[in-house]
């Protein structure tokens, strides 16, 4: 499974969690003078394949990384909703690759972390509220 199919299906699972509007920006992606106050960033961060056993399938390892922004004067509230709103999404432990055919295989996900690395005076200089979702998972290899 290539990076950008894994992003696809993971961007497609987390839509639906959050607000209405949320702008969603994927690698090379950027955000234009959008209105938008709050948005997020998925990345995959690594992927690797690893090596073939006899006794169990071969599995592609990733690490995903969702960057969370909300511009002030909104509190933090934007960014925090935002990262909580995708880490209970991802809190599920299997993502099915196909919804209509569920033999296709799934995407396990490990707990997610949240981090906030927003800080008031850098918020007001930047312009940006940040909050980091990481999480690690495991897909079929083809």
């Amino acid at each position: 499974m290539s990076a950008t199919d894994l992003l696809a299906r993971l961007i497609l699972h987390c839509r639906s969690a959050l607000p209405e509007g949320t702008v969603i920006l994927q690698p090379g992606d950027s955000l234009q003078h959008s209105p938008a106050s709050a948005w997020a960033e998925f990345w995959i961060d690594r992927i690797s394949t690893s090596i073939s056993r006899r006794s169990s399938p071969r599995e592609t390892e990733f690490s995903l990384t969702i960057n969370c922004f909300a511009r002030p004067p909104q509190s933090t509230s934007a960014a925090t909703q935002l990262a909580n709103a995708l880490s209970d999404c991802l809190r599920q432990s299997d993502v099915p690759l196909n919804v209509q055919e569920p033999s296709c295989g799934t995407l396990r996900l490990r707990e997610p972390e949240l981090r906030d690395v927003s800080r008031p005076a850098t918020a007001k200089s930047a312009g940006l509220w940040h909050w980091i979702v990481s999480v690690k998972g495991t897909a079929p290899s083809e």
